[in-house]
């Protein structure tokens, strides 16, 4: 078991990314891609045959500059430093071609899991502190205060004050893994925002995404542009129209804007 110790001011340093990580995004990947077993990637899995050059495929890249390839794992080789002592760069030709191919395609889905992931731990965070946010991470994770125990390595880790970055990621898909002794990534549990059809035929697709975003609780413009892939100026002008209308209410949280449903915009919601 992983013991992870917080003092204090760890409780207080700790926060959620607020966007993926794209080298752990393309490490998850190749891992899931290697992954014989079942899983929600099947699909992607499959659409992958026949597009990943040979290399990848059997697992093979260029570690050494100068020297033959050898079989690596697929998590190391997209590692940046080179071979233990030589600190040659490793070629990542194959990986790269993995991450154009099999993760750029899908990077905006991606982005909008992992937003709507945080936006149900900024309220959690919101609701019940740090303690609740560490206790809902995921099934696999216990926290009884000060000490984090999850599925690992039998060993102890120490913050020390620096707090711990929780990186939701769609790939990491089985359990949370921590990597280095800082950053912890677990499996983004939240799925993106899908607009109601028929609200949106009625007042725009936009809007309508957006209602079906405050609908689990308030959430600022910058939420609101990531949830549903607009821009923050778009997603702006969409708020001051609905609040018009009577659909949303907007209030000021320190230097962020909030906006929650009314009843009129529950009641959008609920007649679609």
């Amino acid at each position: 078991m992983l013991r992870i110790h917080f003092t204090l001011a760890d409780v207080a340093n700790t926060s959620v990314a607020g966007e993926p990580d794209a080298d752990l995004e393309l490490r998850y990947g190749l891992r899931v891609l290697f992954d014989g077993a079942p899983s929600p990637f099947t699909d992607w899995r499959r659409g992958l045959r026949g597009l990943l050059p040979r290399a990848l495929a059997d697992h093979t890249v260029h570690t050494d500059p100068t020297g033959p390839a050898r079989h690596v794992d697929p998590i190391s080789s997209v590692s940046p430093a080179g071979p233990t002592g030589t600190g040659r760069p490793v070629r990542v030709s194959a990986a790269e071609r993995f991450r154009e191919i099999a993760v750029a395609p899908h990077w905006e889905q991606i982005r909008a899991r992992v937003a709507a992931d945080r936006a149900g731990r900024t309220r959690a965070l919101s609701d019940g502190g740090t303690g609740l946010l560490l206790r809902t991470l995921h099934p696999a994770v216990r926290w009884a205060a000060p000490v984090l125990e999850l599925p690992g390595p039998d060993r102890d880790v120490r913050l020390d004050g620096s707090g711990l970055l929780l990186q939701p990621s769609v790939f990491c898909w089985r359990r949370p893994e921590l990597h280095g002794d800082r950053i912890l990534v677990y499996p983004a549990a939240a799925e993106p925002v899908r607009e109601p059809r028929d609200l949106g035929a009625l007042i725009g697709r936009a809007r309508a995404a957006m209602l079906s975003v405050l609908a689990a609780g308030g959430a600022s413009t910058t939420e609101l542009a990531l949830r549903t892939g607009l821009s923050a100026a778009t997603a702006s002008q969409h708020a001051t129209i609905l609040r018009a209308a009577g659909a949303i209410s907007t209030r000021r949280a320190g230097q962020s804007v909030l906006h929650s449903l009314t009843p009129l915009g529950q009641r959008m919601l609920e007649t679609r």
